[in-house]
């Protein structure tokens, strides 16, 4: 029974049951962007809509299915902001009902609110701003236009700059201190910019195919790249603590960077999620993952010097730019699906061959004083592995 124990125990490391994780919860619908406010979790849930989740109760309290897809999410109040396909609605969290719905002509990805305005980065659209001091009849105020195709992926506001993360350009600065008419301050060249966060006069942005830069805006005309951190799978999401010295990127897995020496992120742990992590957002000793098909997450946020919790694999190159097509492809479905069998059958025969193989003959005489004896030897720490790149099995928009 103790070599069954102990094999159960390794098997649990294994598939990632580790004590970073507080809390995983399951969402009708696919866990892409999500926004943190009123102590509940807002999920823009693609074909599903809008998803609210209580981490206090670990349960989903509210959806709001209407149509289009859900692809990013804001909240101001009790009034969540969800765009997608559809454009962008303003909906009532506590009946969950439709406010207004503002018509987009191209897939938007991503809002971001601040005062009456709500910033939306619409691909070919461009920057979108729109006037929200009347929720139930909300307006185009401006759009910016980008300079080379459908690129603006995700968007951030402070003081009278907005900051696009423009897949092709890299980083745009835009001055939004008149909102009819915004105007491009600056730009840095950056591979693949794909989400951003900013604190004070610092940018953390998350190159699909790079990793993460760390950029100078202090001279929001020319901002300087101060540094980057390369990791190894498709980074689509990234956020920072309260004070800037630590990231979390979502890469595959969920990065803790320290970034406390902005010239020189160090990476400090990891969390290795079963799917793929889409988005992250930190709050207080919290941060929370958009786990696409697992749902969303909530980790320990202040984590440090944990080793790996799953098993080793090779990591794959990144062979192509993201396609239009943010939907997973059914040979990968199938093959996670073969896979996660044929490890359960492992683990099975594992614990059966350990609970029913014959004793030796000195175990025979010996075992009972064996037993205290194992349980007091610990056993020797495995260096960490890289990981697969999983984000390359599910292929967002561009």
């Amino acid at each position: 029974m103790l070599r069954t124990g102990l094999l159960l125990a390794a098997a649990l490391c294994v598939t990632g049951q580790y004590s970073r994780m507080i809390s995983n919860v399951t969402t009708p619908g696919d866990a892409k962007r999500i926004a943190y406010g009123n102590n509940l979790l807002y999920v823009a849930d693609r074909n599903m809509g809008l998803s609210v989740v209580d981490f206090t109760t670990d349960t989903v309290t509210g959806t709001f299915v209407g149509t289009g897809s859900g692809k990013g999410v804001a909240i101001k109040g009790t009034t969540a902001f969800l765009v997608g396909n559809h454009g962008i609605d303003s909906i009532d969290t506590t009946t969950f009902t439709l406010k207004h719905r503002l018509a987009v002509s191209s897939n938007c990805e991503t809002v971001f609110v601040s005062g009456n305005y709500a910033y939306v980065s619409a691909n070919g659209d461009g920057l979108i701003i729109v006037d929200i001091s009347n929720e139930a009849a909300m307006t185009t105020v401006s759009t910016l236009k980008p300079t080379n195709g459908p690129s603006f992926k995700s968007v951030t506001v402070s003081g009278s700059y907005a900051f696009v993360a423009d897949y092709v350009n890299g980083l745009v600065v835009v001055n939004v201190a008149t909102p009819a008419s915004p105007v491009v301050a600056g730009t840095l060249a950056l591979t693949h910019a794909y989400d951003l966060s900013i604190m004070g006069n610092n940018v953390f942005v998350a190159g699909y195919s790079t990793g993460m830069f760390i950029v100078d805006v202090t001279n929001k005309a020319t901002p300087v790249l101060v540094s980057t951190f390369a990791v190894s799978d498709n980074t689509l999401g990234i956020d920072i603590n309260a004070d800037a010295t630590r990231a979390y990127l979502a890469s595959g897995e969920v990065y803790y960077i320290d970034t406390t020496d902005k010239a020189k992120p160090v990476l400090v742990t990891k969390y290795v999620t079963s799917y793929t992590a889409y988005d992250v957002v930190a709050s207080g000793n919290k941060v929370f993952v958009a786990g696409w098909t697992d749902g969303v997450y909530e980790l320990d946020a202040t984590a440090t010097n944990v080793p790996d919790t799953t098993a080793p694999d090779t990591p794959m190159p990144i062979t192509s730019p993201p396609s239009t097509d943010d939907s997973v492809p059914k040979t990968t479905i199938a093959a996670i699906v073969v896979g996660s069998v044929l490890f359960i059958v492992l683990v099975v025969a594992i614990v059966v061959y350990a609970t029913r193989r014959e004793p030796s003959q000195q175990g025979d005489e010996f075992e009972g004083e064996d037993a205290p004896e194992l349980e007091n030897k610990e056993a020797a720490p495995t260096a960490p592995s890289p990981v697969a790149n999983k984000t390359s099995e599910m292929e967002p928009d561009v």
